[in-house]
């Protein structure tokens, strides 16, 4: 029903277009079968025995409107299938970008990737079926009014025959969906385990008692559930089709040997017969098509709760490009109170101002809440209680995003693009030439058409090469997590005595995540945590 819903919901303006051309495709079945019929039995006075032109001629006419509309239906269908399919994963691209970071870290990446590959290639099968389910379902409906014509009796029987084929097949179905649900299911621990493979690779190769537990435990096992799984499912709607096609010719075979030769007579159980073997194509196309529906139902149904789980997207998911650019003005930043807490882990009360043209460290053990209380400051989470205020005034739903736009940053785990989203081209390799020198990458990296030349760096290159672009993005505020954990020391000088100092004298708000005690000094202000609870590490002017 989810991807029924679906495709009525969005298929808009070529419902119209696409039920006339199944009108056209049910009716001309009907004069495909009643020509055939005529044909093969001139007493039953359907079209007049000595009129084999004009019989002829309403065969060709039938054929030829038939074959118009299922190229027709496929046409229209086929669009619609690509547009609708790059629709959904635009949306669903969107709603990532969009949703707070806590939730999509709960849901995690794998998850995630299939819903993007997985499902939504499952969902475009589906839509590409549909033309031939619809022309398959004009003709059998087409099929069934004709035989209501030759003998409402002998329909009545058909009609129960029919009854028990779709039940027979919707117990199997039903049978093969939960199957599908837990491939599915398998499907995602697969794709973990594709990331654990690319992101852990150096480790498996170091390790061959790990990488055969990894193998053997791991992407055997899971393959070889998801295949038994798959193969169980598709059992059962063999077995469902196997059924209905046992009714059907149960059907025939009493039309031949059972029905009495009285009423309705033998013209009427002859075009019975003929359009029984007729249908017996369509039926069969369709059946063999509903295991693609389920699984793009399950996949459907899957998205959907991906989308229940993120929640609503920003109220701004996408806003207009001035909006998108740096607020100016900035004065300050103030979290006030400020608590933040997942799982058993508690970040807070946190009160800190931050001003332009001041430097900030933020110190602590490992798991103290550093990368958290980052995350908290440039709203990639929103606090718990609390409040984070942006030149006075609270940063909420509304202006979550762009009160975002405020920062640069370079995180501890952060993402090296190659293409420079959103920089201007002229203006980011202008001032890359500038910078690159200093950061030791002019014999490494350039910058050409909007693009980095290579993202194959070592990972200290790699973190400078993402400082290189936090640079370029000049924003108000700069906040570093770890930068220098991979630096060498004239670097790690550098940053410190250097760079950030001078960011400062440029009037940008800086903040740091460091663990370099031997820079403390450089700092105006030092904030230290400790299990999530913060002090100060000397009288600075927001605390004794």
């Amino acid at each position: 029903m989810a991807l029924l819903r679906f495709i009525l919901r969005s298929a808009g303006h070529l419902t119209a277009a696409v039920v006339l051309v199944g009108l056209v495709a049910s009716a001309s079945n009907a004069g495909v079968l009643a020509t055939i019929h005529a044909a093969a039995m001139p007493a039953s006075g359907a079209v007049p025995a000595d009129s084999k032109v004009q019989l002829a001629m309403l065969f060709m006419a039938a054929v030829g409107a038939r074959i118009a509309s299922t190229y027709a239906s496929g046409a229209l269908l086929a669009r619609y299938a690509q547009d609708t399919t790059a629709r959904l994963r635009a949306t669903l691209v969107t709603k990532l970008m969009t949703v707070p970071l806590a939730r999509l870290q709960k849901i995690g990446a794998a998850h995630m990737l299939a819903a993007l590959t997985d499902d939504l290639m499952r969902i475009q099968l589906a839509l590409q079926a549909t033309a031939s389910a619809l022309v398959n379902g004009a003709v059998i409906v087409g099929g069934s009014v004709y035989l209501l014509y030759l003998s409402p009796a002998l329909f009545a029987g058909l009609l129960a025959v029919g009854t028990a084929c779709t039940l027979a097949h919707l117990i199997f179905l039903r049978m093969g969906r939960r199957l599908i649900e837990r491939a599915r299911d398998l499907d995602g621990r697969l794709f973990d385990l594709f990331q654990q493979l690319t992101g852990g690779l150096k480790e498996l190769k170091l390790n061959a008692e790990r990488r055969r537990a990894f193998l053997r435990d791991g992407v055997v096992k899971v393959t070889e559930a998801l295949k038994d799984t798959r193969a169980a499912a598709q059992r059962r709607y063999l077995m469902g089709q196997a059924t209905t096609q046992l009714l059907i010719f149960g059907g025939i075979f009493g039309l031949l040997f059972v029905a009495p030769r009285g009423e309705p007579g033998a013209d009427s159980v002859v075009g019975y017969v003929l359009a029984a073997l007729y249908l017996i194509g369509p039926i069969s196309s369709l059946l063999r098509a509903m295991p693609t529906f389920a699984m793009a139902s399950v996949a459907m149904r899957r998205i959907e709760r991906t989308g229940a789980a993120l929640g609503r997207p920003d109220p701004q998911p996408l806003p207009p490009p001035a909006d998108m650019r740096p607020p100016p003005g900035l004065t300050s930043i103030v979290l006030r109170d400020a608590c933040y807490s997942h799982g058993d882990f508690a970040l807070g009360p946190v009160s800190l101002t931050i001003q332009p043209g001041q430097i900030t460290f933020v110190t602590g053990k490992n798991g103290s809440g550093k990368s958290t209380l980052a995350l908290l400051l440039c709203g990639l989470y929103a606090p718990s209680s609390g409040t984070v205020e942006w030149n006075e005034t609270p940063v909420d739903d509304r202006c979550r995003d762009r009160y975002r736009q405020l920062f640069s940053a370079v995180f501890f785990d952060f993402h090296l693009f190659k293409e420079l989203w959103g920089l201007p081209k002229e203006t980011a390799e202008s001032c890359a030439s500038t910078w690159l020198p200093a950061l030791q990458l002019e014999d490494k990296l350039s910058i050409s058409g909007g693009s980095l030349s290579t993202v194959d760096l070592s990972q200290g290159q790699r973190r400078r090469a993402a400082l290189l672009i936090a640079l370029l993005e000049d924003r108000p505020v700069y906040l570093f997590d770890e930068f220098t954990a991979d630096q060498d020391p004239d670097l790690r000088r550098w940053f410190y005595e250097e760079l950030i100092v001078d960011l400062r004298a440029a009037g940008k708000a800086v903040v740091v995540v460091t663990h370099d005690d031997r820079f403390f000094a450089i700092a105006d202000q030092h904030l230290v945590l400790d299990h999530g609870r913060p002090h100060w590490s000397r009288a600075d002017p927001q605390g004794d």
